[in-house]
Formats: C-alpha cells, sequence, structure tokens
C-alpha cells in the first residue's frame, strides 16, 4: 500500500481555497475546526473517509470530503442576515473550485475530483445556518 493521501489532500484543498480571492472575498477564513469567536460565515475542512482500492501494480484511493459552511444571524444591529444565500454562493464557489479540480496532493497523482451534493439546513439554535458541501477525490501515490 502507498502512502496515506488524507493530510495531503487537505492541504492541497486549503492551498486551493485559501488561495481564491473571490472564495475569500466570502467568508472570514478556512479552518479544520471552528475558533472560537469566529466571524461569520467561514469554512470548516471537516470528516474524511477514505478508502483503499489497488490491485498487483497499483494502489490508490478514494476519499469523501465534507466541508462545512457556517453562517450567524447576529441580529437586527449585527453582521449576517437570515435565509442561505450566503451559504449558497459560498457552495457554489465552493464547486467552482474544487470539482474536477487539478490540485498539487504532495506525494499523490489526484486522477480527479468530483462535487457530489450540497445542502444547508438552519441550526436548533435558531442564529445558526450551517451548509456542507462534499466531493470525492481519487488518488494514487507516486
Amino acid at each position: 500500500m502507498g502512502a496515506d493521501s488524507s493530510w495531503p489532500l487537505q492541504q492541497a484543498v486549503y492551498t486551493t481555497l485559501t488561495g481564491d480571492a473571490t472564495l475569500m472575498a466570502l467568508v472570514s477564513g478556512v479552518h479544520d475546526h471552528v475558533p472560537q469567536d469566529s466571524a461569520f460565515p467561514l469554512i470548516v475542512i471537516g470528516e474524511e473517509v477514505d478508502e483503499a482500492f489497488g490491485a498487483k501494480t497499483f494502489d490508490g484511493s478514494t476519499a469523501i470530503l465534507t466541508l462545512h459552511v457556517w453562517d450567524q444571524f447576529a441580529g437586527a444591529t449585527g453582521t449576517g442576515r437570515r435565509g442561505r444565500k450566503r451559504i449558497k454562493d459560498v457552495q457554489s464557489r465552493l464547486r467552482d473550485l474544487l470539482h474536477h479540480a487539478t490540485l498539487a496532493v504532495t506525494g499523490h497523482t489526484l486522477i480527479d475530483t468530483e462535487f457530489l451534493d450540497a445542502f444547508a439546513f438552519e441550526e436548533d439554535d435558531g442564529l445558526t445556518t450551517h451548509g456542507v458541501v462534499r466531493f470525492r477525490a481519487v488518488t494514487q501515490p507516486v
């Protein structure tokens, strides 16, 4: 089996997202956790499910990568507003950036990234909107 692509893939996604001025104008940042006292909206690189595949002559992996988009309504005098428009704008940009993207995944060849699905919903607190976007990434070690 070849080297694990999980961390190099996350680094490649992070570099791609933070390097895009259009996306960064829509969000306060890209993280792998939700920082205390964060400004909204923001992106969190979330769960990843990896599945190995291969044969006698090659190894590879398929990763399902989940990106979370968080926004929060801060009241009539605060920032943000009710609704899902900002979330959907960010989700759309994520799709533009990562669907069939060419990412530099250290130690691996990226075969393809594919948009799987996106959805958004209001959290139980009535203030927070949560968007989810999932991609499939197929890699092989170099």
